[in-house]
Formats: C-alpha cells, sequence, structure tokens
C-alpha cells in the first residue's frame, strides 16, 4: 500500500511537472505571439500594381491606368511605368487557433474600384485619336502664344523664366502626345486589337522567423471592353497564410463594374497651369483660347500685366494740333530738346529710376474724315526726319463719309517715305455712331477699304489704333483684322493690354520737355532688339 502511494504521488509530482511545463511553453508561445503582434512581425501589405495594355498581335503598344467616369483612357502612354496605378492595403493578421499561435493567419484587404466601360476597343481608341490631334492643335496654338511673349519680352521681365518653364512642358506633353497619335494609327490600322487589363499582387510580410517575405500573384489578363455583371462592393484580395512555410499568395476577388457608364472622354488632358481658378498675386496661365495671361491676378480674375518702366525700354509720342495749341496760346516745338519727363498720372504706373528717357518714334496726324487736315502735319513731319526720329502718320477715321474717299483724301495730304512708320488708321466710334452708319458690320466694310487702297498705294500694311473697349466689344467681330494688323492700343491704366499690340498708348497726359502742352506717350511692345529688327524692315 505504501509502494503504490510512493508510485501515485511520483507519478502525480511527474504528471504535475508535465503540466508546469506545457503551461510555461504555453506562455512562452503567447508571449512570443504577443511580441510578434506588437512589434509589427504579422503585419501584412498588399500592393496591387494595375494597368491596361493595347496590344496589337498580342503585344503591348500602349498603356494606361484604371479607366474611370470620367475618362476611359488616363494617363495614355507608350511607357508602362507612368500608367501603373499602386494601391496598398494592410492589417494585422491573426492566429486563428489560440492555442497554438503559430498555425495558421488570415487577412482580407479592401482595394478600390474599378469602373468598367463597355465599349469596343476600336471605338474608343478612335475617340482618343480624335481628341489627341486637337489637343496637338491646341499646344500648336499655345506655343505660337508663347513664342509671341518671347518676342516682346526679356528675361529681365518678372515671370519670364515661369513661362519659359511652362513652355518646356508644353513641349514635353507635344512630344508625349506625338508618340500617342502614331502608336494609336498604328493599333488602329492591326485587324488584331485587343485591350487587357493586368495586375500584379504583391503581399509583404515578416515570416516566423522575423524575415521580410514577399508573396506575388499576377492577374490573368481580362477583357476589359464587355458587358460586366454589376456587384455591390469592390474589388477584394485575401491573403491567406496557410502555415508561413508554404503561403498560398493572393487570391483575386471579383470585378465591380458600373453599367450606366456612358461618358467617353480624352484622358491626357494634363495642363500646366501655374495658377489656379481662385489665384491671388502672381501668376501663370495659357490656355488656346486666352493665349498667355501672366501677371496680377485678384480672386481668380486676372487683372493684366503691370510693365515696369525703364530706360531699357522704346518710347515714343504721337502729335497733332493739340501740342501746339492750348486755348488761346500757341506753342513751337523745340524739337532740340525733346525727353520724356513724365508717363502721366491716370494710373499708378511700375517705374525704375527716374523718369527720363528719350523719344524714339512720332507719330503725327495728317487727316481726318474727307476734309479735315492738320495744319502743323508738314512743318512737324519735315522737322521730325530732320531730327532723326522714326516718323508715321495717322489718320483719323469718321463713320460719315466712305472709306475709299477718306484714304484718297489721306493719301493726299501726308507723305510715306522710305524708312518711315506705317501709316495708321485711327479707330475710334461711339456706338452711337456705330449704329448710325449701320452697325459694326458696315463700320468694318469702309475700314477695310481704307486699309486695303493705303497699302496699295505706299506698299505698306498699315496699323490699327484701337481703344481696350473697341477690342474687347467690337475687334473679336472682325477676326480677319484681329488675326492680320498689328495693333497700336489706348489704354490709360496699369496694366499692359492683353492683346497682340505694336505700340501701347498708356498715357494722354504725359510731360515731354520742349513740347508745352501734354503729350501721349507710347511704349513700344518690345526691347532694343526686337525694335532693331522692326525698324530694319520698314520700306
Amino acid at each position: 500500500m505504501q509502494d503504490l502511494n510512493y508510485k501515485n504521488r511520483h507519478i502525480a509530482l511527474i504528471v504535475g511537472a508535465a503540466l508546469v511545463l506545457l503551461l510555461v511553453a504555453w506562455c512562452v508561445l503567447c508571449f512570443i505571439a504577443f511580441r510578434n503582434n506588437s512589434t509589427g512581425k504579422n503585419r501584412v501589405v498588399v500592393e496591387r500594381q494595375a494597368w491596361y495594355e493595347v496590344q496589337v498581335d498580342g503585344h503591348p503598344v500602349l498603356y494606361y491606368t484604371l479607366a474611370d467616369s470620367d475618362s476611359v483612357f488616363k494617363d495614355l502612354s507608350e511607357k508602362r511605368d507612368t500608367a501603373i496605378t499602386r494601391t496598398v492595403a494592410s492589417a494585422q493578421w491573426t492566429n486563428s487557433h489560440w492555442w497554438f499561435p503559430s498555425c495558421k493567419g488570415t487577412i482580407t484587404a479592401s482595394i478600390d474600384s474599378l469602373d468598367q466601360p463597355t465599349f469596343s476597343p476600336r471605338e474608343v481608341l478612335t475617340l482618343n485619336l480624335r481628341n489627341a490631334e486637337q489637343r496637338i492643335k491646341d499646344l500648336d496654338t499655345m506655343t505660337d502664344e508663347m513664342d509671341y511673349y518671347f518676342s516682346v519680352h526679356d528675361v529681365q521681365d518678372e515671370g519670364f523664366e515661369l513661362v519659359v518653364e511652362y513652355y518646356e512642358k508644353v513641349m514635353r506633353e507635344m512630344t508625349h502626345l506625338s508618340g500617342v497619335i502614331g502608336a494609336l494609327n498604328h493599333c488602329l490600322e492591326s485587324d488584331s486589337l485587343t485591350i487587357r487589363h493586368k495586375a500584379v499582387f504583391r503581399a509583404i510580410y515578416n515570416n516566423k522567423v522575423g524575415k521580410q517575405q514577399i508573396d506575388t500573384c499576377v492577374l490573368k489578363s481580362q477583357e476589359p471592353f464587355k458587358a460586366f455583371q454589376p456587384q455591390k462592393g469592390g474589388l477584394k484580395t485575401t491573403l491567406q497564410l496557410l502555415n508561413e512555410k508554404t503561403p498560398r499568395g493572393v487570391k483575386v476577388g471579383s470585378y465591380y463594374s458600373d453599367a450606366s457608364l456612358k461618358t467617353l472622354s480624352f484622358a491626357v488632358q494634363r495642363r500646366y497651369e501655374a495658377c489656379e481658378d481662385t489665384l491671388d498675386g502672381f501668376g501663370l496661365k495659357v490656355t488656346p483660347e486666352k493665349g498667355v495671361q501672366i501677371g496680377l491676378w485678384a480672386n481668380g480674375k486676372y487683372k493684366g500685366e503691370q510693365l515696369e518702366h525703364n530706360s531699357q525700354r522704346i518710347y515714343g509720342i504721337d502729335l497733332s494740333r493739340f501740342q501746339h495749341e492750348k486755348g488761346k496760346k500757341r506753342y513751337n516745338i523745340q524739337w532740340n530738346k525733346l525727353r520724356i519727363t513724365s508717363l502721366g498720372t491716370l494710373s499708378k504706373k511700375k517705374v525704375s529710376g527716374k523718369v527720363d528717357y528719350p523719344v524714339s518714334f512720332i507719330y503725327i496726324k495728317a487727316t481726318e474724315g474727307t476734309t479735315v487736315k492738320n495744319n502743323y502735319y508738314a512743318a512737324d513731319y519735315v522737322q521730325s526726319r530732320k531730327h532723326g526720329y522714326k516718323t508715321g502718320n495717322y489718320h483719323f477715321f469718321s463713320t460719315k463719309t466712305p472709306g475709299a474717299q477718306q484714304a484718297k483724301w489721306y493719301l493726299k495730304n501726308s507723305r510715306h517715305q522710305a524708312g518711315d512708320l506705317p501709316p495708321v488708321l485711327d479707330i475710334e466710334p461711339s456706338a452711337a455712331q456705330i449704329n448710325a452708319m449701320g452697325g459694326a458690320e458696315k463700320l468694318f466694310v469702309e475700314v477695310r477699304a481704307w486699309l486695303n487702297a493705303v497699302k496699295a498705294a505706299t506698299g505698306v500694311k498699315p496699323i490699327l489704333y484701337i481703344s481696350q473697349s473697341f477690342v474687347n466689344k467690337y475687334l473679336p467681330l472682325a477676326p480677319d483684322l484681329k488675326q492680320n494688323y498689328q495693333v497700336w492700343i489706348a489704354r490709360y491704366g496699369e496694366y499692359k493690354p492683353d492683346v497682340h499690340m505694336l505700340y501701347w498708348q498708356l498715357s494722354p497726359d504725359g510731360r515731354v520737355e520742349g513740347i508745352g502742352p501734354e503729350v501721349d506717350i507710347n511704349v513700344f511692345n518690345g526691347y532694343q532688339n526686337k525694335y532693331d529688327e522692326f525698324v530694319s524692315k520698314l520700306k
């Protein structure tokens, strides 16, 4: 009996010790599992890399990102890397058997939904080609606008480098689009055209010894341009780790599609605008419609470019009887003293240094309508040329007589010699005067008659002198004049007119040493090199 009791006690001790050891081992395993979870060793990251391929004869030609409700092809490119979208989801996977923590675990990571269009590949490629070609035309227009900007600006102008940077980006986009257009044409010429979806899923986690492990699953190609059964939810990815030694990788769930998706639009819409619609302060925006808009903005509204006036710019004046007469007083012009000393006071101008500028060119009023002529014209014309000034004449247009007759009067009472500035037609009618002569269409008929007659007689294309309000209200009705004639614009504000121009009359109340009354001050749109180029072409 004693031996049996001893034996039972011995067995009990052994069993107890074993239970203690098992308990300790279980605690150690739980501690290890807890430590792994708490230190991120059981953290799993699921990464999806997805793109679409346009294939010809089974070979990829173009790539684009996932389609969405706004764009069928997004970031269409000849390079796959630019088309890849990356989506990442991560979580801690938990142990499904609490009594043996290293047995297995499961994580489910949701990936964004995919909207799948239901149109044919050829239909969509044709649409993208059409829009790509239109985009190239728009970019051509924009580069033309920037070329004009460069021709009348200098590196010292505020924002010049910003336009250069924009120009370079536009050129890169044009190069990119040219390649895409070539590839699209190649695809559309093929009878073996397919578009397939590609996706690679990677599960990144630490295995049980703490080393990083990456499992990869390549999604089989799909035909995106066919009807999908709409479902709620999105594309889901489930990672199953069955014992860490033999991971099964990534399992891909079903597609989500929006059966109501009917909108097709071109995807390569990237515009390198350097300002937002709500911009305040200095900024740049370039569009085919508005060209280069660089300067000051207020609450998204473009105020204009503020010209910095300095001695490097080219200034000129225009003369009429008002520089010889003021009330009953009469004034002689002291031609050997001409020097601009004030740019006027009607607006706050940005001036660097003291205003003390030479006069580089002079325009003189010759005639008006069919009966009026400037009695001081002949003497002023002779003296201006004698003192070495580039000289030109202008005619004040009347709405009461035909343009051809006005041209005949102008040519009879003015002179144009080799090297003179182009003749100018001064158009300043009021709205009432335009209506009285039969409207804007009739006005432009007579204006064209004057321009054509003077060009035929002198061999020089005249210049249009117009106001900013005339540009805004009437000039769009005569696109041929807007596109084919240089503009001398009158705008008495601090901002440079937003129009292609040759001269800007920036004030009517300037002061010039050697002239008693106030004088119109004009600035040539460009620097010395551009002015020299302009002068060298004068006939």
